[in-house]
């Protein structure tokens, strides 16, 4: 595969997608502008109910505590809870 690298990571990120491309290397996976889309849980939640994909209840992303506790009492039960801006596999947890 001459003038391609393939790239496995357990969280592409955009700006890697991005920059193989700009430095003339074919990145190989999904584009820049997919995996920010993809990335963002909030971002990726909206296209997928601008498609028409069915989602689950949720509250809407927020830091503000009152509002996630009062969510369970609108949406109903059982409730998960999943962090917006960190993650694990992306290195978000950090020592």
């Amino acid at each position: 595969m001459m003038g391609s690298i393939p790239v496995t990571t357990s969280c592409p990120r955009a700006h890697l997608a991005r920059a193989a491309v700009d430095a003339g290397i074919t990145f190989v996976g999904p584009g820049a502008e997919v995996l920010e889309r993809a990335g963002n849980k909030v971002i990726a939640k909206e296209h997928a109910v601008t498609a028409g994909v069915r989602v689950l209840a949720s509250s809407p992303a927020t830091t503000d505590i009152q509002v996630l506790l009062d969510a369970p009492n609108e949406i109903g039960f059982p409730v998960f809870a999943k962090a917006v801006t960190v993650g694990a596999a992306c290195g978000g947890w950090r020592r």
